[in-house]
């Protein structure tokens, strides 16, 4: 396999295993091993210094490793002329990389957020190493708002709020945002949309847009100017965009898991999300597979995922990380982010999210518009569930 070092412009080369307080040994003794590795740019210095670290470990060969940033279509480069042993992914894709042949089958010996575990797997086959976990949380204005009230979107939005413009911000118009209502409800996506219980997160979805407090279309900038002038009192966002709330607001920045909700039939049911997982895995056309699959798991390991959490903020998935309360102390929204997981359920695949972005910006659109009756509501979650599965029935 040809190895591509400086091929790319941003790609690092580590040439790693030998104890600089031994004699370095001849090179021709050991085999040579070359790893190509993608990962995100943010996540270089930390697979650098993993990549240092496995090559100490494992010292019965030379290791030499390169870096790249994965190309937007990961399917498209790996059926191609792309060549790489190691890559990150997200869940969303994994299914796909799959049915495609393009992933090699993993044992992994770790206990892992069951849910992680889910999305690397297909049919009972797990095809990556899951590492770090994503999903929204609930930011708030600890000067408007106390601990309390933000439990309960109900007790949020009927508090008058002085010189503050909107309660709550959310892009209602994402369909990862938007289905927080339809997964409250119990709804399968899309199917039960136009169930009862569907007509049940429509219509509460109608009376928050409908409240005059409520923000359905601001952006993640948008949502800091929001905190920064004082309009927007509580958002639901990922916490890639909290640091630069909790700069904004600093001490008055609290965050929490997605408030309840009560429906029109009574009952009070927990917001729900959408959870994404990062994951490494092994080319199925590498030449080093047995070299790969150790890699890819020591950099979804127990020292990476503590990395980037210290680094990066990023949640772990391993249990014994996602269990040490002193250890998570100091990162209280990755703690929110755990405990809002188990309310959450896999993203679905990237085609199948296309499709749900598009209705969902649809639904948005008539719910601020204004939906008056049963009837328009039943016509605007028809339409939702029929924009979702036009596409040969993607959600089907």
């Amino acid at each position: 396999m040809a190895r591509r070092y400086i091929s790319v412009l941003l790609t690092v080369l580590l040439f790693c295993g030998c104890n600089r307080a031994e004699p370095p040994v001849d090179i021709g003794e050991k085999e040579t091993v070359v790893l190509d590795i993608w990962c995100e740019r943010e996540d270089w210095d930390i697979v650098t210094e993993l990549c240092g670290n496995f090559a100490e470990e494992h010292r019965g060969k030379n290791y030499a490793f390169s870096l790249d940033v994965p190309p937007e279509d990961i399917s498209a480069a790996l059926s191609g002329n792309e060549e790489v042993d190691v890559l990150c992914f997200s869940s969303d894709i994994t299914e796909q990389l799959v049915s495609e042949g393009l992933l090699l089958p993993v044992e992994d010996k770790s206990q892992r957020v069951d849910m992680s575990v889910s999305a690397a797997s297909c049919n009972g086959t797990q095809y990556g190493f899951p590492y770090a976990a994503d999903t929204c949380v609930l930011y708030y204005d600890r000067s408007k708002f106390t601990e309390h009230e933000v439990s309960d979107m109900n007790r949020m939005m009927s508090k008058r709020l002085e010189d503050t413009q909107y309660s709550l911000a959310m892009p209602l118009y994402e369909g990862i945002y938007q289905c927080a209502f339809f997964l409250a409800a119990g709804c399968d996506i899309p199917e039960e949309c136009c169930s009862e219980q569907g007509v049940f997160a429509g219509e509460y979805m109608a009376a928050l847009t409908a409240s005059g407090r409520f923000a359905a279309e601001l952006s993640s900038g948008d949502i800091k100017a929001g905190f920064v002038d004082g309009s927007v009192a509580a958002a639901i966002s990922d916490i890639q965009n909290g640091e630069a709330i909790k700069s904004t607001l600093g001490s008055y920045c609290g965050v929490a898991k997605l408030p309840q909700i009560t429906l029109s039939d009574g009952r009070s049911v927990q917001l729900g999300s959408f959870a994404v997982y990062s994951l490494t895995g092994v080319s199925s056309r590498t030449d080093n597979a047995a070299d790969a699959l150790l890699l890819a798991e020591w950099l979804a390991g127990a020292e990476a995922q503590r990395m980037r959490l210290s680094e990066l903020n990023i949640a772990p998935v391993l249990t014994e990380l996602c269990n040490d309360n002193l250890l998570l102390k100091d990162y209280p929204d990755v703690m929110v982010l755990l405990e809002q997981l188990e309310y959450s359920a896999p993203l679905l695949p990237y085609d199948q999210m296309e499709m749900l972005d598009e209705a969902a910006e649809e639904l948005c659109d008539e719910l601020i518009e204004g939906i008056d009756t049963r009837a328009e509501l039943m016509d605007a979650l028809v339409e939702f569930r029929d924009t979702c599965t036009v596409a040969d029935n993607v959600l089907q």
